[in-house]
């Protein structure tokens, strides 16, 4: 049994191999650290010969806030296990002072999108669909959290900017000459958005709220060598309007005309309905002033650091206007 104990949020690899063979009653386990993980650190758990007793991941927060992998495990357990790894435990440990998550290791590799043929890209929407498929009444506040809001879809885009967009500004100076310019491109961002919602007043009058992954990028999405998919990386899970996850999917990771097309008309036969990707280019708008408000709270935090990341996304947010 465990009996040290540690600094807060920072376990040796030794202490948690103890715990996992606790957890798995077998000495015959072995761990080793896993690349990755932006908030996580994570290891790689394999239980008996040859694996025999099944491989699995074992994560927990480096900074010690255990809301994040509280939410993925609850996440994990409402998704079929087709969709997702497998969630085994979670629970806070006192002697280690850190809260862990044991999960299903997926034996898959990350592709890029835009290297997918016709099949990958069909599959890519066959999970999107499913996942969109899981439905609530309400939408979700912010990401990672439970559907508790009443509305429509423009409430729904509106929240979602007030909370990621309009909040960081207020912090911001606008009128410095390394922000000007992004200054006037998000006017005129704002402007394009409220133009399209207003022509488009029926679309988003709707309120038929969709699970959202909210960060579905390459990174986090693994193919099996079978064939199949598993989406990871579960933490910012929301409900909201599928057009904004459908948005993130095609449009904000830089996706080919090929790759959009092909998912477009992957997910449009899926579903039966045209509206998700016709409120997308709201999505659009929104995700990248959102990319472009973040880029600039953490340029001003660190200095020199993000100076690329936001001049990459202010490009890609005036490509938006032309």
């Amino acid at each position: 049994m465990i009996e040290h104990t540690v600094a807060f949020g920072r376990p040796t690899i030794e202490q948690l191999t103890d715990y996992a063979r606790d957890i798995f009653e077998t000495d015959d386990v072995r761990l080793s650290s896993l690349a990755g993980g932006h908030h996580n650190t994570n290891f790689r758990v394999i239980v008996g010969p040859d694996a025999a007793g099944g491989e699995f991941v074992l994560r927990y927060p480096r900074n010690g806030d255990c809301s994040g992998i509280e939410r993925e495990f609850g996440n994990l357990g409402q998704l079929d296990e087709c969709l997702v790894p497998k969630p085994i435990r979670c629970e806070h440990l006192p002697a280690l002072g850190v809260h862990v998550m044991l999960m299903e290791f997926i034996d898959g590799v990350h592709r890029d999108f835009n290297d997918l043929d016709d099949d990958g890209v069909h599959e890519l929407a066959g999970v999107l669909t499913r996942l969109h498929a899981v439905k609530s009444r309400q939408y979700s506040p912010g990401a990672g959290m439970p559907p508790t809001l009443s509305g429509t879809y423009r409430d729904y885009i509106t929240a979602m900017l007030d909370e990621s967009v309009t909040i960081r500004l207020r912090s911001l100076d606008l009128d410095c000459d390394e922000f000007r310019p992004a200054k006037k491109a998000l006017q005129a961002a704002w402007l394009l958005l409220n133009e399209f919602l207003k022509d488009k007043k029926e679309l988003f009058g709707e309120s038929d709220f969709s699970m959202l992954h909210h960060d579905l990028n390459p990174y986090n999405v693994l193919w099996l060598p079978n064939g199949g998919i598993r989406l990871i990386d579960l933490q910012n899970v929301m409900f909201g309007d599928a057009a904004d996850d459908f948005d993130y999917v095609s449009t904000n990771n830089n996706g080919t005309p090929k790759f959009t097309r092909t998912l477009t008309e992957r997910y449009c036969a899926l579903t039966g309905c045209h509206k998700v990707v016709q409120r997308a280019p709201a999505y659009t708008w929104k995700n990248r002033m959102d990319h472009v408000a973040w880029a600039m709270t953490m340029e001003r935090m660190y200095p020199g650091n993000y100076q690329e990341i936001y001049q990459q996304g202010l490009c890609d947010l005036q490509a938006t206007l032309r």
